[in-house]
């Protein structure tokens, strides 16, 4: 009887540790293929950005110049 329990454990113990690598395999797996997808579409999204357009150049400042002054008559004093 102990030892046809023995048995069971041990089984069970070898389907546990299997189904544990295999979880861990599954895991790991999945988690890189993410990344992988991921950086892909970053990579793909950022290369594919339309470039921006300059904005426009903005509008010249023109400055008139003013007519010179006439010069003002001398004033004469009586």
């Amino acid at each position: 009887m102990e030892l046809l329990l023995a048995r069971k454990f041990a089984e069970f113990d070898a389907t546990l540790q299997k189904s544990t690598a295999d979880t861990v395999k599954w895991v790991a797996g999945i988690v890189m293929g993410l990344g992988v997808i991921g950086i892909s579409l970053m990579t793909f999204l950022l290369n594919n950005v339309p470039p921006k357009t300059p904005p426009p150049p903005p509008a010249p400042v023109v400055i008139y110049a003013q007519p010179a002054q006439a010069p003002a008559p001398p004033v004469t004093q009586p």
